[in-house]
Order: structure tokens, then sequence, then C-alpha cells
């Protein structure tokens, strides 16, 4: 359970087979388990990166302090953050839930990727939502046709980040970047903007989460 205070699922209701990992801060954060072994994964409830129009919330990783995000000089939102971080340990990703801006966004990073939409959104803050019914279906029939795709092998191409990492994150202003830069390591790429290369994505992931939070001052 990967957003907020990571309490939002019921345990009760889970297939007696499901294990959960709930609250935060985990160390892989919203995929938190995936280096203990996995053959796939599916990512439910995602967002749009900051600045995409017509997406529900909006956002990349945190609405409070980052406006962009580029990893190679490519910019990503937290849907590409962490298939990148599932590529590391060799898990493609399936299928992703969201509203029809984030199914785009993911389509780009994961061509072939099985994609739920379960709203349409018309603003940051306004859409059309399926019934709850009809959502829980188009997920399970999306999660399904994206196992059928693995077991046929036209899972979509795993996200390689290789080596060095180049990661760049644009802040809200630059007292935020200020406070990102105490972190070691990173350098200033302008007032708002601060850089860091790492040996792989799991380190930068781990410095990029660590930024956003000296970034809080």
């Amino acid at each position: 359970d990967g957003h907020a205070a990571g309490t939002n699922i019921l345990i009760e209701k889970l297939h007696p087979k499901a294990g959960l990992h709930s609250g935060n801060v985990a160390p892989l954060a919203m995929i938190e388990g995936i280096q203990n072994g996995f053959d796939a994964a599916i990512f439910i409830g995602y967002h749009a990166m900051m600045g995409t129009p017509r997406a529900f919330m909006d956002h990349t990783w945190s609405s409070a302090a980052v406006s962009n995000v580029w990893l190679n000089d490519r910019k990503i939102g937290e849907t590409a953050m962490n298939a990148y971080l599932c590529g590391q340990y060799g898990i493609p990703v399936l299928a992703v839930s969201g509203d029809q801006s984030l199914a785009a966004e993911a389509q780009y990073f994961l061509p072939g990727v099985e994609t739920a939409i379960v709203k349409t959104a018309t603003s940051r803050c306004s859409g059309t939502c399926l019934s709850l019914e009809a959502a829980h279906l188009e997920i399970a029939n999306k999660v399904k046709a994206g196992i059928e795709n693995y077991k046929n092998g036209k899972a979509p191409v795993m996200l390689q980040a290789g080596s060095p990492v180049e990661l760049k994150v644009e802040f809200m202003h630059s007292l935020m970047a200020a406070g990102a830069l105490r972190m070691p390591g990173t350098t200033e790429v302008d007032g708002r903007t601060v850089s860091y290369s790492g040996k792989n994505m799991q380190e930068v992931f781990f410095v990029f989460r660590s930024m956003v939070t000296l970034a809080g001052i």
C-alpha cells in the first residue's frame, strides 16, 4: 500500500493467499517488496506526471515539493520512476490503472502495457468516474490480459536505466532546492533544480527521496 500513510487497503478484504505491506516510510515506497523477487508488477491507482493537462491530481511524487524529474534527461513521473526500479530487479510491469492521461503516459513509457481507465479527468480536480463495480471489473480484466501477455511472452519491455544514472529534480521554489543541496553528491543546476549521478537506479531512487525530504527544510 503506497499511497499517503500506506494504510488504505483493508486487509480483511484480501484473498487468503495475498500478503499486504502497509505503512510508510517503506524503503522502496510504492513497490516495496520487489527486491524479494516477483514475476511481475501491477500498478493500481497511479497518476500522470505534474503539469499534464486533464489529469486527475497530476503530480510527480510530491505535489508540495516537486515540479519535474528527469532520469537520463528523460522527463518522468511516478509510473516510469517505479517501472525503472522494477527493471533493475528484472520485473516487468504488466498493467496499470488510473485516468486516461495516466494510461497514455504509461503506454508512452511501456508500449503494450494493459491500461485500466477507471476515470476520465476533465481537470486536475474533476472528472467522470466509473461505478465501483465497473472499475473493479475493468481492473480485473486488464490485469488478466496483462498476465496472459506475460505467459505468452508478450510482456512490455522492462525499463532499464543503465549505469551511471543521471537524476535531475526541479523543485517548486529555490528554498526547497537549497535544502536538497544538503544531500552529499548533489549539484546545483539552477535556482530550483538539483542533479545527482549514481551507479544504479536504486541508489538514485534513495537519493531522490532524501532530496525531497531535505527540500522540506
